[in-house]
């Protein structure tokens, strides 16, 4: 009970000026908000629903870890769950398992996302809050927990590697930008995971977890004017420490020409096409990037992988392979664009497959799409979006 009183009361030892919540905009039911030390809440309330679905995100991802420490930010990700300044980490899981509260984390290249899942209850809101307040500022990272930890990011490079989706994935990016950019791996290599030290760890969650970084998103089943008190509660006390510098747009090499990448497992093959698309931000297109039209066509050619063109042809009609499919990146705040297409197939038919799927590709770039294929993305979208929030 002491450890939770403390945390409940936690802050850093620079305090931020206390203004409050300044509303930001609002669209559908969906407003956000920023505090004065520049964190941002976004909440989408939902009445219907019996849940609510946390987010703490962090917008720093492996694209600003040091060179030669590849895996930094990943690392200190599953180091987040460890023991804080107030709560030993055993404590931190329990009060979370305790609570019926479904937690997990991912980081990629650009962010960093912590994401629970609750019943709707206030009180089980206020923990979490108060929890993610505590471990913005106050997480202990020591070395003993910084080795443990490397050894469980190696065993999840290996599972990784073993993954031919995941592995070809990591390929298409690193011939894209070798060594820099999206061409180093998320989860960084042994090599470079040894080369983290606690002090470096230290550093860089000193300069990337910081209230004007981090974007709180909340959904589901709460009161709005009780959340805000409980985020200004939680989050005001805390301030960017002295001495960090306002964070710069990366300098992220990007996409420029269409990629091939090719893997070889046993008897199988599997191949990867990597194509550039505009950024929604890109300013030197003479024409308005449409996200939405992109992500419906991409949809119809790949997604879906039982009913798109791309399986239709190569898996129904020449029985090619079991399972094709595309994926798409559309980047707002930099020019990390692009669309993928991914399928394994039996030795040897690689360059068939690779021409199906030029081929289709350049049918719906020449053709487009009929009325009835637009009706059927548009429903199915729809439908799979509900099915993410419910």
């Amino acid at each position: 009970m002491l450890a939770w009183a403390l945390l409940c009361c936690a802050v850093t030892p620079l305090m931020a000026d206390n203004r409050g919540l300044e509303r930001i905009g609002e669209l559908d039911g969906v407003s956000e908000y920023r505090l004065a030390n520049g964190l941002r809440a976004i909440l989408a309330p939902d009445a219907k629903s019996t849940a609510i679905a946390f987010n703490m995100i962090y917008l720093t991802g492996s694209l600003d870890g040091p060179q030669g420490q590849g895996g930094t930010a990943h690392l200190l990700e599953h180091l987040l769950f460890k023991d804080t300044a107030t709560v030993p980490g055993a404590q931190l899981i329990e009060g979370l398992s305790q609570r019926g509260i479904k937690f997990n984390a991912t980081t990629s290249f650009d962010r960093t996302h912590y994401m629970a899942f609750l019943a709707a209850d206030a009180d089980k809101l206020n923990h979490l809050l108060a929890l993610e307040a505590d471990r913005m500022f106050s997480a202990r990272l020591d070395q003993a927990d910084l080795q443990a930890e490397i050894e469980v990011v190696v065993r999840e490079l290996e599972l990784a590697q073993d993954n031919p989706l995941s592995a070809l994935g990591q390929q298409m990016f690193a011939a894209t930008t070798p060594g820099q950019g999206l061409g180093r791996p998320v989860l960084g290599s042994r090599e470079e995971l040894t080369n983290i030290g606690v002090e470096q760890l230290r550093a860089f969650y000193r300069e990337h977890y910081r209230p004007d970084n981090a974007v709180i998103v909340i959904t589901g089943k709460f009161d709005s004017k009780q959340t805000l008190a409980a985020i200004k509660q939680h989050f005001t006390p805390l301030a960017t420490l002295a001495g960090i510098a306002e964070k710069q747009p990366l300098a992220v090499p990007v996409l420029d020409k269409p990629v091939t990448a090719q893997l070889k497992r046993g008897d199988n093959e599997w191949l990867a096409l990597a194509y550039p698309l505009p950024a929604a931000s890109d300013q030197a297109n003479s024409k308005k990037v449409d996200s939405a039209t992109l992500y419906i066509a991409e949809h119809l050619q790949g997604r879906s992988q039982m009913v798109s063109r791309l399986s239709r042809r190569v898996r129904e009609q020449e029985g090619l392979t079991y399972g094709i499919k595309s994926s798409m990146k559309i980047a707002t705040f930099d020019d990390a664009s692009w669309l993928m297409i991914q399928t394994g197939y039996p030795l040897g038919d690689g360059p068939r497959v690779a021409d199906m799927a030029r081929e289709e590709l350049q049918r719906l770039i020449e053709d487009g799409i009929t009325e009835q294929e637009l009706h059927y993305a548009k429903q199915t979208i729809l439908h799979e979006r509900q099915l993410a929030v419910a």
